[in-house]
């Protein structure tokens, strides 16, 4: 009996620091350089943006792939893109087209063809997330969040920075933070 009360209390210490691991951002102790849990930061990936050369051909192709509809499509004028968005389970995809034939979107595809993107983290203080980044020498491609798609505020990393992979940041805007860009000069 003992040995069963133990495996099964092993296994949820297992679980509740897995979770707690999961939720935490790992720093270091400068006196000892060992990994400590600190505040939240990315939370999860929020989505994946694949660039596209057309929607009108891919929507329909990702629609059979996941085998659920596009549920929203939306022109994100500031950034000359056209977006659909599809949810299967917890994981989102945004599919990407240029409205522009020389917005990001077009070069990119002229450069590396249709493909991935980007992948975008969720994070509970972009204001916080961005500072905290450049403390750690990454390059923000813009120095302040900007509206993006699906209701939400953005921010780019430099991919030279991140191993080849372009990183946003984002935040959903219902998310009640300080507005930190109205606080200065």
């Amino acid at each position: 009996m003992s040995s069963v009360f133990v495996s099964f209390n092993t296994k949820l210490a297992q679980n509740v620091l897995n979770e707690s691991y999961n939720f935490a951002e790992r720093a270091e102790i400068p006196a000892f350089g060992k990994p400590a849990i600190t505040a939240v930061c990315m939370t999860k990936i929020e989505h994946i943006g694949i660039a596209v050369r057309s929607l009108e051909d891919a929507v329909p192709r990702y629609e059979k792939l996941l085998n659920t509809p596009c549920y929203k499509t939306e022109t994100v004028e500031n950034e000359k893109v056209n977006t659909a968005f599809f949810q299967t389970g917890p994981n989102k995809i945004e599919l990407l087209e240029s409205a522009d034939p020389e917005g990001v979107i077009a070069r990119f595809i002229d450069k590396k063809g249709e493909g991935l993107h980007h992948i975008a983290f969720e994070v509970a203080d972009i204001y916080s997330e961005m500072e905290r980044l450049k403390k750690e020498g990454f390059v923000l491609l813009n120095p302040e969040p900007k509206n993006g798609a699906d209701n939400k505020l953005i921010c780019f990393l430099h991919p030279k920075h991140c191993n080849g992979v372009l990183i946003e940041l984002c935040m959903s805007k219902e998310v009640t933070v300080e507005d930190k860009s109205d606080s200065g000069a």
